[in-house]
């Protein structure tokens, strides 16, 4: 498989041909030091996984504060600069982050002197009064009780902020081009989420040391009762946290999708995007599909607002009809090279619509058309083959489909509309799918036009990884990637020599940032994981060291070496 240009950049001057890296380079020309240690330094000399699990709580804190500085200092600065946020919104926005962040660089600057005095001098080890890490996390997490009325508001940050820039060009327009400075390496409301998804990290980190000890250990009590306070917070901010990340990622796709407004409703939830192969005329045409459902709310009556074309894109109106289904499957096609837009082809609403296998496709003795992986889909008055990139692939889709049709059958609508219509169709009425695929030439001409003036994103972006790895990812997944969240150093093989890079890497949203030092700003270069295998070194490998894990995509194969069992095995 054939990568987009912007995953393709060569490591140094020992590797030869592409790399799914993002640019730019990770090499002595990118800026990163070689560093050929035979061993990581260990500063201390217990093997006690208590103390890399402090180091976690350590290393994920630096990252923390890094990207809580993103909006506290260098948005900010942004903004400022160009006079382009409203003061209301100026308010909102930081004085319920400014809080959070002074009361982190406390905590850090605690965590800091904790395990300098565990690694230090032998009379402390003797002791043992410092080889622990309880009674700082049980002070500072009935501290982080307190902010609660403070994480409760980052929805209506989210939300406000979203407006404001929809109503505000000149916001608009600082918004972008921050996202495409180097510090905002993540898109920039994801930032926003870091607080509450925070805390989670502190409870699942605290459940690992309360599993570690033994109730009669000195650090235990402090660490159960830490545990404790921090869950009580995490269960009030549950419900916060899952609308959070749900308006996040709407808001996101709204951003890359051309051709779709008022995806974002309070009734709307992201389920799935993903890569699929669509059956055209034309054969199987690659395309992005998005499957989002309802939550439940009232039903929107009457005519669906019309609202601006965009663009450049010529719609006639008796080919597109609203769709009043907040429970709907889109599918799309990449924008322009060079952009991360997607371009809407069509819309199926999930109610009446059923799910049926097929392999192979249509009943042709030509077997050009046995593509394995393929199930039919049946909407009201419209039936769409598509190919999926593997078996597990095909039964995440089909699941999901599932999953999302039965529960359309009881859900409520919200309508989502197409630019450019003003036909009116009453809520609960099967409609046909809503399609752009016969759309002329000068129509796609005129949509890639427009398209090259909204500007480059970021293509590690989930959408954009999915359509390059031909795979896709689910709400699940997203879950279990802020979980998953992980920073440090390791160090990395060279392709052709025996030497070690020395790195830091942060591992969040699916991908691994790179940077030389926990203090840099922002990261030399990225490697998207979706579609990789990790595992462990073979023979054939001949990597003689201990701790070191083999990432692999295809061709692409990497190796990191880590500090410990224990961060190894994270």
């Amino acid at each position: 498989m054939s990568l987009s240009p912007a995953f393709q950049v060569t490591l140094g001057p020992a590797e030869q041909g592409s790399s799914p890296l993002l640019s730019p380079a990770l090499s002595e020309v990118g800026g990163a030091k070689t560093d050929y240690e035979e061993e990581p330094k260990h500063k201390c000399t217990a093997a006690d996984e208590a103390y890399f699990i402090a180091k976690e709580i350590l290393a994920t804190e630096r990252t923390y504060l890094k990207d809580l500085e993103v909006i506290t200092v260098w948005f900010r600065s942004a903004v400022v600069k160009e006079d382009a946020m409203p003061a209301d919104l100026m308010t909102l926005l930081f004085s319920n982050i400014d809080p959070i962040y002074e009361f982190h660089r406390g905590f850090l600057h605690e965590v800091e002197q904790r395990l300098a005095l565990w690694e230090g001098s032998s009379n402390a080890h003797a002791t043992g009064s410092h080889q622990r890490i309880g009674d700082v996390l049980l002070r500072n997490m009935h501290q982080l009780k307190e902010f609660t009325s403070f994480f409760q508001r980052h929805d209506e940050v989210l939300t406000e902020l979203e407006k404001a820039t929809k109503h505000s060009k000149k916001l608009e327009t600082v918004y972008k081009e921050f996202e495409l400075q180097k510090v905002c390496y993540l898109p920039l409301n994801t930032f926003l989420l870091k607080p509450i998804q925070r805390l989670v990290h502190y409870r699942l980190l605290l459940s690992r040391l309360c599993g570690h000890y033994t109730p009669g250990h000195r650090d235990y009590a402090d660490c159960c009762d830490a545990l404790k306070a921090i869950t009580e917070v995490t269960s009030t901010l549950q419900h916060s946290l899952v609308r959070l990340e749900n308006l996040q990622k709407l808001t996101e796709l709204q951003r890359d999708l051309v051709g779709v407004e008022n995806l974002i409703t309070p009734s709307r939830e992201f389920i799935r995007e993903g890569c699929l192969h669509k059956l055209t005329r034309k054969g199987l045409q690659q395309r992005m599909f998005f499957l989002v459902g309802g939550l439940g709310s009232s039903a929107a009556g009457g005519c669906a607002n019309a609202l601006a074309p965009v663009d450049g894109l010529k719609v006639r109106r008796s080919q597109l009809p609203i769709s009043q289904f907040s429970d709907v499957l889109l599918y799309t096609s990449k924008g322009v090279s060079g952009t991360s837009h997607f371009r809407i082809r069509g819309l199926l609403p999930l109610r009446g619509m059923l799910l049926i296998v097929l392999d192979p496709p249509v009943e042709e003795s030509d077997s050009q058309w046995s593509v394995p992986h393929c199930f039919t889909i049946y909407a009201a008055q419209k039936t769409m083959v598509v190919a999926a990139s593997t078996r597990l692939e095909k039964e995440k889709w089909m699941r999901d489909l599932n999953t999302a049709i039965e529960a359309a059958k009881n859900g409520s609508d919200t309508s989502l509309a197409l630019p450019g219509s003003t036909v009116c169709t009453p809520p609960h009425r099967s409609s046909d799918e809503v399609s752009l695929e016969q759309e002329s030439e000068e129509d796609v001409r005129n949509a890639h036009s427009s398209l090259e003036g909204q500007g480059q994103h970021r293509a590690n972006t989930t959408v954009n990884v999915c359509w390059c790895r031909n795979t896709s990812v689910s709400r699940a997944d997203h879950v279990a990637a802020v979980e998953n969240q992980l920073s440090g150093y390791l160090l990395r093989k060279f392709k052709n020599s025996n030497g070690w890079q020395k790195l830091w890497v942060v591992f969040t949203n699916f991908c691994l940032f790179f940077y030389k030092t926990h203090q840099d700003d922002y990261p030399l270069a990225s490697l998207p994981l979706l579609g990789y295998s990790v595992s462990v070194p073979r023979a054939a490998d001949g990597i003689h060291k201990e701790h070191v894990f083999k990432l692999q995509f295809k061709s692409h194969i990497y190796f990191f070496r880590a500090e410990s069992k224990y961060t190894f095995g994270r």
